[in-house]
């Protein structure tokens, strides 16, 4: 069992360092401090960053950058803010087909951007 919380691992890893932090040097922090093997590290990752990103101790930063909330000006934190939803803004789409790969790898295009989940029937099967 941890000591602390993953997310109290990340504070003390950015309170050690004066400036910003790359996740992937942040995260190999945190693992190391955790002591979390490479297969517990990669289970628990992706709970890590959702964590990470919706604590209001820290902000992201762009060029997959952290740092503490605390270190920032308010306009630096409107700035990355920004940053962020300008790209969320321009990845979605509805003119845009949704890529999607086959069995084999190879890419198709989704043409009618339907649910995947439209082709199974209430039993989970699927009709073909």
């Amino acid at each position: 069992m941890l000591e602390k919380s993953l997310i109290e691992y990340a504070q003390d890893v950015m309170n050690a360092n004066d400036k910003e932090i790359a996740f992937k040097d942040l995260w190999a922090e945190v693992c190391k401090k955790a002591s979390l093997s490479e297969e517990d590290a990669n289970r628990v990752i992706s709970q890590f960053y959702t964590n990470l990103t919706i604590d209001g101790r820290f902000v992201a930063l762009p060029n997959g950058f952290w740092d503490l909330r605390s270190r920032r000006t308010s306009s630096e934190i409107e700035m990355a803010d920004s940053f962020y939803s300008d790209a969320d803004e321009s990845a979605s789409s509805d003119d845009v087909d949704e890529n999607i790969s086959d069995d084999e790898g190879d890419s198709v295009t989704d043409i009618d951007n339907s649910d995947d989940n439209d082709d199974l029937n209430a039993d989970n099967s699927v009709e073909y």
